[in-house]
């Protein structure tokens, strides 16, 4: 599912992304993406947290931890989405 959410974002606003592995992140669970404009210029950071957990509220939503911004230098966004989906056992499909 997250594959064809970039694929749809990159067919409809020509984005594409990158992994972002080395960014420390405030759960093992999350993952994070640099995404890329049309022009391959980088313009925000995406961080997903898509499993539900004991520490997390209900519901789903988006939020950033940093707003966009030009007055002084560019300032690129961080933003977060998060779901709680149940986390499939180890060697249970994933429906």
């Amino acid at each position: 599912m997250i594959e064809a959410a970039f694929y749809t974002a990159n067919r409809l606003f020509g984005l594409s992304s990158s992994n972002a592995k080395d960014i420390p992140l405030y759960h093992a669970e999350a993952r994070s993406w640099i995404v890329f404009g049309r022009t391959a210029r980088r313009i925000a950071l995406f961080i997903g947290d898509y499993f539900a957990r004991s520490s997390k509220r209900s519901g789903a939503w988006m939020s950033s931890f940093r707003d966009q911004h030009r007055l002084d230098g560019e300032v690129l966004p961080i933003i977060v989405n998060v779901l709680n989906f149940a986390k499939a056992g180890e060697n249970d499909p994933a429906f």
